[in-house]
């Protein structure tokens, strides 16, 4: 028997120290390569891990709360009071009429009237707080809601002056001159010494074509009120009505030099002034009453009436060209006195009148109305 063959020794390979460098993902570099990316690296890896520490909540954190801080205080001063939070203004009446007198002042109209019906849900008698209420409601144009507070607080208390002159006010705005003057009248009986009163009887005297009164009632109201320019107005438009151009160009004048921006004022001078055929002066007055296209066609409508149809026809044909969308009228009257400078009669029947529709429109739109 062949003895045992041994095996031949195997050889392990030598332990040798691990370098830590090995381990990292530069170690096919060079040493020096792999200790200038380490020196990069190692900052940003501990700036993460403060950054995960520095992200961990914390405990939640309250403020002490009334109790615990007065608690807290006592401990170490018996004398100690923690300041307690001011408490919220009540919704009295006072602080609620306070308040809607401010919005009312200051044009915040439905809020006014918002804090007005609340009052007057607490204390329903109260007549002045709905007196405030007709007003602010006139105020946003809602008349018949106005008109229905004013005759409920006229109920409760019969000699209110203001309720009076506010309905006046509201009979004037729906064209009843009749019913207003019996408004301001009652207004009057109960306090003499009311110039707006005064005034406005006037112009509802006005308004019914009683022009006499109405200069007896505005020269009465002047003298209470002597630099009113809607006063001073309204009688130099009463003595125009009275075809007393010379004091009505004297009262508008002064009126104008306190209002000289008052597009009514600047109308009915150049009405006055177009009445006395200062064709010129009317014109500019028209100018700064308005549109520069709306004077060219009244001061060509006086030219007409006037019989100057060649003048006349130079405005009309001056408004379109400022404005070739113009009034519809404008054209009509542009036509109109071509007819008559061509002698056709058939075109136009009369010698001395617009057509009916043109009149009114140069009542409404052009000519001012004596409610200013």
């Amino acid at each position: 028997m062949r003895p045992p063959r041994m095996l031949p020794r195997l050889r392990l390979p030598e332990k040798r120290p691990i370098n830590p460098l090995s381990l990292f993902p530069f170690s096919c570099c060079r040493p020096f390569w792999q200790i200038l990316a380490l020196c990069l690296l190692l900052p940003l890896f501990l700036s993460a891990c403060l950054t995960t520490q520095g992200n961990k909540k914390g405990p939640a954190m309250r403020g002490l709360s009334a109790a615990e801080a007065e608690t807290l205080g006592a401990l170490n001063n018996p004398d100690w009071r923690y300041p307690l939070p001011k408490p919220q203004r009540q919704e009295t009446p006072e602080n609620l009429a306070e308040a809607a007198e401010l919005m009312l002042h200051t044009g915040d109209y439905e809020r006014s009237i918002y804090n007005y019906s609340k009052i007057l849900h607490q204390e329903p008698q109260r007549f002045d707080i709905r007196y405030k209420l007709g007003v602010a409601l006139l105020l946003t144009g809602r008349v018949e809601d106005a008109k229905r507070e004013l005759a409920q607080v006229l109920v409760q208390k019969m000699d209110m002056p203001e309720a009076h002159e506010a309905l006046g006010i509201i009979c004037l705005q729906e064209n009843k001159p009749a019913e207003a003057q019996q408004e301001f009248r009652l207004a009057l009986a109960q306090d003499p010494n009311r110039p707006q009163a005064r005034s406005l009887l006037g112009e509802a005297y006005l308004r019914g074509g009683q022009y006499i009164q109405a200069l007896a009632e505005l020269k009465a109201a002047l003298a209470q009120s002597p630099r009113n320019a809607r006063i001073l107005g309204n009688i130099g438009w009463a003595h125009y009505k009275l075809k007393q151009y010379d004091e009505a160009h004297r009262w508008l004048k002064q009126a104008q030099s306190l209002s000289p921006q008052n597009p009514r004022l600047n109308q009915r001078l150049g009405m006055v002034l177009a009445a006395q055929k200062k064709y010129p002066e009317a014109l500019e007055a028209f100018r700064q009453g308005g549109d520069e296209a709306l004077a060219f066609n009244n001061i060509g409508v006086y030219y007409y009436l006037d019989g100057r149809y060649e003048e006349a026809a130079r405005c009309f044909q001056k408004a379109l060209d400022l404005r070739p969308t113009y009034y519809e009228e404008a054209k009509v009257n542009l036509d109109k006195t071509l007819a008559r400078l061509q002698g056709d009669q058939t075109a136009a029947k009369t010698s001395s009148t617009l057509p009916d529709h043109l009149s009114r429109r140069t009542q409404s739109k052009q000519m001012p109305l004596e409610d200013d």
